[in-house]
């Protein structure tokens, strides 16, 4: 269920950075959509070269669970800049370093979670992980903007870092144990 409560929780984050981010951009920089387009435009071709491109040669050379905790680590520190970004590229960077952890964990997490369920509920699962998605998509605007009301841009983006750092907290635990779990097989 823990597992499963992770992709919401990806996906409640990286939503509320893509609704945020135009946002915050706007308000702080006097940005349009033309610039705002233009990063995300950018950050398009950084994920398709990520999960593309690099993704297999990087889980190859890694591992998925190292991967993982980097690409989490990632997006935690880009979520952690926002909150303290004080220009220009400080908070494009923040953008970049964030969604480009974030494109590359939901790959991993589908092929951690393949590998850890038995082929007959391999589909209930991934169906369940499809709505627990969804449902992240919903409530990640939802208090992201409730967020800008109470505690403003800063604010928002320190909440959503915790949320992120739980996130990796998890992940950190689960690899721990899944690596404790294969050197006990392999003894």
């Amino acid at each position: 269920r823990l597992f499963t409560f992770q992709y919401m929780v990806h996906n409640a984050c990286v939503s509320s950075a893509t609704y945020v981010f135009p946002l915050w951009v706007a308000s702080e920089l006097d940005w349009t959509a033309r610039e705002v387009g233009i990063v995300f435009g950018i950050q398009g071709m950084i994920m398709v070269v990520l999960q593309g491109g690099a993704m297999g040669s990087l889980v190859r050379a890694l591992g998925e669970w190292r991967l993982l905790r980097i690409t989490v680590s990632m997006f935690f520190v880009g979520m952690a800049l926002a909150a303290i970004a004080w220009s220009m590229p400080t908070m494009v960077g923040s953008m970049f370093i964030s969604m480009s952890g974030a494109t590359m964990c939901m790959p991993l997490l589908n092929t951690i979670l393949t590998q850890r369920t038995p082929g007959q509920f391999r589909g209930r699962l991934m169906g369940t992980t499809a709505a627990a998605s969804s449902w992240g998509r919903v409530v990640g605007p939802f208090f992201s903007g409730i967020g800008l009301g109470l505690v403003g841009y800063s604010g928002t983006w320190a909440a959503l870092s915790v949320a992120v750092l739980w996130y990796l907290v998890w992940i950190l635990r689960e690899s721990s144990r899944s690596r404790q779990k294969h050197v006990i097989q392999e003894i």
